[in-house]
């Protein structure tokens, strides 16, 4: 039985550092592909670069060229009250500019749920009580076509609120609050893995 295959899609290099290193990943070699890649066994890594034009081509591209059985993006967000640091798993994401939602399925009962909104620019005022970022719904608008919602799973770290502005974010910062999430994005994958595996065993039975 081949490996359950599980794509991270982040946007920055700092937000992959910490997860290139702490799940062993290397990069692919040679490079292919829009974007770089890396990789150990069913895990490939993407960074895409920010904002929804570059997570949809890098998206587009690892849909027709690295396909998987789960799609997780992995990112920083801001919160109006949220602590700096807190990890969620995205319930809803909505795209400002054009009113389109998506019900999403989170799968850890370890990670908090919150809502999400994703906007064309940075977002510094936080109007309602949920996540402000810039891919999420560029990811859903292309796997959507093709995948069920329980094969995707939004995972924002907060890094900025009212009491602590994203004027004060950097690369080094942000990789330190991934980093200190490792824990549970590593819970995450082991047991999205497993799901996966119990249901090609129960097909297979069938």
């Amino acid at each position: 039985m081949s490996p359950v295959r599980i794509n991270l899609l982040v946007a920055l290099p700092a937000e992959a550092k910490p997860l290139i290193h702490g799940l062993g990943l290397k990069r692919q070699q040679p490079d292919t592909g829009p974007c770089p890649i890396y990789i150990d066994g069913g895990i490939s890594l993407a960074i895409s670069g920010p904002g929804h034009a570059a997570i949809l081509v890098a998206c587009r591209w690892l849909l027709h060229n690295h396909p998987a059985d789960q799609w997780i993006n992995i990112g920083i967000a801001g919160h109006p009250s949220h602590s700096r640091g807190s990890l969620f798993c995205a319930e809803s994401v909505i795209e400002r500019n054009s009113g389109r939602s998506w019900q999403l399925s989170p799968a850890s009962r370890l990670i908090d749920y919150c809502p999400l909104e994703s906007v064309a620019q940075p977002e510094f005022h936080y109007p309602a009580a949920r996540l402000y970022e810039m891919e999420a719904a560029a990811l859903l608008d292309v796997l959507t076509p093709s995948l069920p919602l329980d094969q995707i799973q939004i995972l924002k770290v907060v890094s900025d609120n009212h009491s602590q502005p994203a004027q004060q974010i950097n690369g080094k910062m942000v990789s330190s609050l991934i980093e200190q999430n490792l824990p549970l994005i590593r819970n995450l994958l082991q047991q999205l893995q497993c799901q996966q595996e119990r249901q090609r065993a129960e097909s297979y039975a069938e």
